[in-house]
């Protein structure tokens, strides 16, 4: 079992648990105080969960992030009384263009259980996960961090200490470039500025992105259609938006993969003797090939290198 599935059923186990303890607690008060206090407990623990408990994640706040970011330049720096404190080899060394990253250690207050926390750089808010709590990372590109930039957290606290991490832009010429995006968009996100200064670039969108189709299903769709509709024109967008001045339309392809548990799709490569069935709801809903069950053979026209 993934780290995923263990967390998701170890929330679902915790909301069951959470949600007998609460009904036992208002029908003792319906019985002890009122017979109003049931439903207007109901009301009240609905608003709250709705407000305060409906999202979840799929790991645990309290972990540190582990991001492997290979930067030759890096210093310790001290956020004593709220501002960042470069040593001098560090304020001689960044440039203008550089892009900097600031290691920190984060723990959330009481109220950032509730509330979501942030730290606040000068006009930006970066926001963290309720109830975070370790190595966290702050973006300071395109500020000033000679000037002492002040960090402001709210809701959570910063440790005294820190790592400033410096990356040089690249040049300027670049040769071939490889984007895989996982899902529509993410490649404009995170590389537009690089594949845009490409000499060449190919970008490979990985996912269709059919799930959470609520909105085309208000529209009056079964679920089926919907999320087929959503998943086509996402996957449109990844193959539309990258072409023009920045990417050729024949360096652009999606492999539209349907949003399931790959892993599980994946298991007829290892055991290609089993019986030809869909292995996922998700792929039995859309009627998907069954030996490569998670493919969405024919969603959009795929374009691009071979």
């Amino acid at each position: 079992m993934s780290r995923k599935q263990t967390l998701l059923r170890r929330h679902r186990r915790n909301k069951r648990v959470t949600l007998i303890i609460g009904l036992l607690m208002l029908l003792a008060l319906g019985v002890l105080l009122a017979w109003w206090v049931m439903p207007l407990g109901v009301l009240l623990a609905w608003v709250a969960h709705e407000a305060w408990f409906s999202d979840h994640l799929f790991y645990s706040p309290a972990q540190d992030y582990q991001y492997d970011l290979p930067s030759e330049r890096q210093w310790p720096v001290s956020l004593a009384g709220g501002r960042l404190a470069l040593p001098a080899e560090a304020a001689a060394a960044v440039v203008e263009g550089d892009t900097l990253v600031l290691r920190v250690q984060l723990r959330s207050a009481w109220a950032g259980r509730f509330i979501d926390p942030y730290v606040a750089l000068g006009s930006d808010r970066q926001t963290f996960e309720r109830g975070s709590r370790g190595v966290r990372y702050l973006n300071l590109t395109g500020v000033d961090p000679v000037a002492g930039l002040a960090l402001v957290p709210r809701h959570c606290r910063l440790g005294a200490d820190a790592t400033l991490l410096a990356f040089s832009p690249p040049a300027a010429a670049l040769g071939r470039v490889l984007v895989i995006a996982p899902h529509a968009d993410d490649a404009e996100l995170a590389a537009f500025q690089l594949y845009s200064q490409a000499r060449e670039s190919w970008i490979v969108t990985l996912t269709a992105g059919e799930i959470e189709a609520e909105h085309y299903e208000r529209m009056g769709l079964p679920k089926a259609q919907a999320s087929r509709l959503k998943g086509q024109l996402r996957a449109w967008d990844s193959l539309a938006v990258p072409c023009g001045p920045a990417c050729r339309p024949s360096a652009v392809c999606s492999w539209a993969i349907f949003a399931c548990n790959c892993r599980q799709c994946a298991s007829s490569l290892a055991r290609p003797s089993l019986p030809e069935r869909p292995h996922c709801a998700m792929c039995a809903r859309f009627g998907a090939s069954t030996r490569w069950p998670c493919a969405a053979t024919a969603m959009v026209p795929r374009r691009g290198p071979t």
